[in-house]
């Protein structure tokens, strides 16, 4: 209890004082006072949804938890409560809960509520149940941006490619200073091969960036500016297989700067010290040296004004093809932390049926999800590789890659090995909308799905083509 302030039960306006604490930005106060809100009996189901939701705004989602029960209990059949009680759970990652608060929330009048619900939808997997949902916010508010941005996203979802650009145009134009929309739009333009255009929406994606990743160096950002001399350090930004894959800009911005630092994850710096003569590599566990300038990696085809339907080749030495297939390595999953990996990643179990064949299969993940097993006689090497200069070697020994959109497949496919991804029905941009082939990696096969969340076709396909693999 905080000395000299009233008990919640004897507060003329509790919402009043939490406001004012929280407004004030004394946090432990606020929560301290909601805990007391929490226990008292005399506040109205409407009261405990404003006092959730302040306690929302200050990230403690299980005390709005503990301030929505008694609201459910009192006012079950609320809208209000209910579209509270939706927001909490979601905040908490009880998605099927919030599911079923959301849809008692009288979504076809409350066009939030449709909107939540399609969130929710959508990180269940249940994108045509999240399209009908947005449909129902967007006949109410046609021109909300994040309404408008959210149909954008659940169209691309199901493969509708046009309409998806539409819409995150609309929802940019709507809400133009969004970097969120900015972003979303960046990556449609792209998808759709559209690059001059989506390069410098795309920088909007560094709003994002965790400041832990940015160098921190006093330089000057690099805005494509003759070099003359200059040091420029380039620093990375999002995941392994993003490194891998842009780093074949950097021999180009060498022969334009007096020297080039590139700033990698730990486990890729052995690599690139090896295949990026000239430049000097830094781990990010590292402290970075001042430089003229600095540069995040994905920026630099931008900067160069790429064009993405010839890009640079690898700065990878090409392995030869096998003449014939013994050897398979696979990955059917990455890193579970990426913020797409449920529909980017495939369960082991449904990676079995390809096994058990005349080939040797070998598994290249790193770490396999909790509670899989590799069926008896399958090694997994991929448990203990330290760096990426492992991996490369276990690579060089396969006939054939076959991984879900990952780390394993870029490198594969950058060592020239023969690679083939398994790409859910809304790919990531750089794969394209369509096609069995990428400019980015010559040696990559595309096995796309064709239905939101189906990989037992894609599976299937690629079973009958290794009956003929190199056909």
């Amino acid at each position: 209890m905080i000395a000299g302030r009233k008990k919640p039960f004897q507060t003329h306006d509790p919402v009043r004082e939490a406001v004012e604490l929280v407004n004030a930005d004394r946090i432990f106060e606020a929560e301290s006072f909601l805990f007391e809100c929490s226990d008292s009996p005399n506040h109205p189901a409407a009261t405990r949804c404003q006092l959730a939701l302040l306690a929302l705004e200050i990230e403690n989602p299980r005390l709005a938890l503990r301030l929505m029960r008694t609201a459910l209990d009192t006012a079950p059949l609320s809208p209000e409560v209910r579209f509270v009680a939706g927001v909490t759970d979601r905040a908490l990652g009880r998605l099927s809960e919030a599911r079923e608060h959301f849809s008692f929330a009288r979504p076809e009048s409350n066009p939030n509520a449709a909107y939540y619900l399609s969130l929710v939808q959508e990180s269940l997997g249940d994108p045509v149940s999240a399209r009908d949902s947005i449909g129902l916010a967007l006949a109410q508010n046609p021109q909300d941006a994040d309404y408008l941005n959210q149909s954008a996203c659940i169209a691309a979802r199901l493969g509708d490619f046009d309409e998806a650009l539409s819409l995150s145009g609309q929802a940019l134009r709507a809400e133009p200073g969004s970097a969120g929309f900015a972003f979303n739009h960046a990556q449609n333009l792209l998808l759709a091969g559209r690059a001059r255009e989506a390069w410098p929406l795309f920088e909007a994606r560094l709003a994002f960036t965790p400041e832990h990743l940015h160098p921190g160096n006093g330089s000057a950002a690099w805005e494509g500016q003759p070099l003359n001399g200059k040091t420029l350090l380039v620093w990375h930004e999002q995941g392994l297989g993003d490194s891998i894959q842009f780093s074949r800009f950097l021999p180009s911005v060498a022969s334009r700067a007096g020297k080039v630092l590139f700033r990698c994850q730990p486990s890729l710096a052995g690599l690139f010290s090896s295949s990026l003569p000239g430049i000097e590599i830094l781990s990010s566990a590292e402290k970075s040296p001042h430089t003229d300038f600095h540069a995040p990696l994905l920026s630099l085809p931008g900067l160069l004004g790429a064009n993405l339907d010839a890009p640079p080749p690898s700065i990878f030495p090409a392995h030869n093809s096998a003449a014939s297939l013994q050897r398979i390595g696979f990955a059917c999953a990455g890193n579970p932390n990426h913020p797409d990996d449920a529909a980017r990643s495939l369960s082991l179990e449904l990676f079995k049926p390809l096994f058990g064949n005349r080939f040797e299969w070998l598994c290249l993940q790193k770490n396999l999800r909790p509670s899989e097993a590799l069926p008896p006689g399958i090694p997994h090497p991929g448990a203990a590789f330290s760096d990426f200069v492992e991996t490369a070697r276990a690579l060089a020994s396969m006939d054939l890659v076959i991984s879900a959109d990952t780390a394993i497949a870029h490198l594969s496919a950058s060592l020239g090995k023969p690679t083939w991804v398994l790409l859910p029905l809304c790919p990531d941009w750089r794969w394209g909308r369509t096609g069995n082939h990428t400019p980015w990696y010559p040696s990559a096969r595309l096995f796309r799905q064709h239905e939101p969340g189906n990989w037992k076709s894609v599976i299937k396909k690629i079973a009958t083509q290794l009956i003929d693999p190199w056909n």
